[in-house]
């Protein structure tokens, strides 16, 4: 006979802010979906508590002011940015939009750089 056990499993940290004490702490997220395994199998003793879980942070600690952060949101995602300052459970962000550069001379020209190329490599095999 064998014996199961239905695990779990811990994908990883997050941060959470609380917004009643202020308080930013690191706290377990586990996976959504359950799997079954065979008792032999699992290590027993290991502590699913670190200390690293129970640390508390307040916005300002995590988010200093002129820290570089990246935006992912739909609109502008990746666009890099720099936090301004916390106050009252916000934090103020500003990003800088890239500008796309112009190609459209490159493009332009592209059969004159061709030429060129081709004629210092003539030059250079002679």
């Amino acid at each position: 006979m064998t014996l199961t056990v239905e695990v779990v499993e811990l994908v990883g940290r997050k941060n959470v802010y609380h917004s009643k004490t202020g308080k930013v702490t690191l706290e377990p997220r586990y996976s959504t979906d359950s799997e079954v395994y065979p008792f032999d199998l699992c290590v027993h003793g290991i502590s699913t508590q670190s200390r690293e879980v129970h640390k508390v942070k307040n916005l300002s600690q995590m988010f200093p002011v002129d820290s570089t952060v990246f935006f992912i949101g739909p609109t502008y995602y990746g666009e890099q940015g720099v936090v301004l300052g916390c106050e009252k459970g916000l934090v103020k962000f500003q990003f800088f939009q890239k500008v796309e550069p112009n190609f459209g001379e490159i493009i332009r020209n592209k059969d004159v750089g061709c030429l060129k190329l081709f004629l210092t490599f003539l030059i250079l095999i002679v």
